[in-house]
């Protein structure tokens, strides 16, 4: 049996939750049971559901961010390459989800000030 993909993006919010956060991580966490109980539902069709959660992007979407932390952020290309391999495993294997992030210790939190970026 072929399989087919549904891939998507949520954020490391959904397991990691920033501060002054709360509906943002909600609503990404949502996301990532959505992806669960969408799999459930398609993989007996041969369609599998992938949840990603990659933590910051450098993305037109982050353009808010402080330009000293950009260099800090995943490329889009990663989570392209990400796609690539979920579309290359065999219709055996299920990755529910795929959690990216930069290098470092508590590197959510720590590339944002929080408390600035809520007001």
């Amino acid at each position: 049996m072929e399989s087919s993909y549904v891939v998507k993006v949520s954020s490391l919010a959904a397991r990691i939750s920033p501060p002054n956060g709360s509906v943002y991580a909600a609503t990404k966490s949502a996301l990532v049971s959505l992806s669960n109980a969408a799999h459930a539902e398609l993989s007996r069709h041969g369609v599998h559901v992938t949840a990603l959660l990659p933590g910051f992007v450098d993305t037109p979407g982050t353009a808010w961010a402080d330009p000293a932390v950009r260099g800090a952020m995943l490329p889009a290309s990663d989570l392209a390459e990400a796609v690539r391999f979920l579309i290359r495993t065999s219709a055996r294997c299920y990755v529910p989800e795929l959690m990216m992030t930069t290098a470092g210790p508590n590197v959510l939190h720590s590339l944002i000030d929080w408390d600035t970026a809520a007001t």
